[in-house]
């Protein structure tokens, strides 16, 4: 993925309209395996714009958000062998310290 591809896609997470986001949303679900091959720090910048449009709050497009979330955390869990057992609820705040400062305790 292009650095620039990435900053509109950011951008329009934070400024565009309910179909912008939407439709972002539905390319970074599409694109979560070559997402998170990006370096973590990118990774976790993603995944926060995206929590940070499902604050928004007005947006009927949070099941694409939450589509798109689960999406990239499932690749992570996978690229990076993260066992988490039946009864362990890991938050979205565990797996971007993960990304931006290595394993967490």
């Amino acid at each position: 993925m292009m650095d620039k591809k990435i900053a509109s896609y950011l951008l329009k997470l934070k400024e565009g309209t309910e179909e912008e986001i939407s439709a972002v949303a539905k390319t970074l679900s599409k694109e979560a395996k070559q997402i998170v091959e990006l370096p973590r720090k990118q990774v976790a910048k993603i995944l926060r714009s995206l929590l940070k449009a499902l604050d928004r709050g007005d947006l009927n497009s949070s099941a694409e958000l939450y589509g798109a979330i689960d999406k990239i955390i499932l690749e992570l869990t996978d690229k990076y062998d993260i066992f988490i057992g039946p009864d362990t609820t890991v938050s979205y705040d565990w797996y971007l310290g993960f990304l931006e400062e290595g394993s967490p305790d």
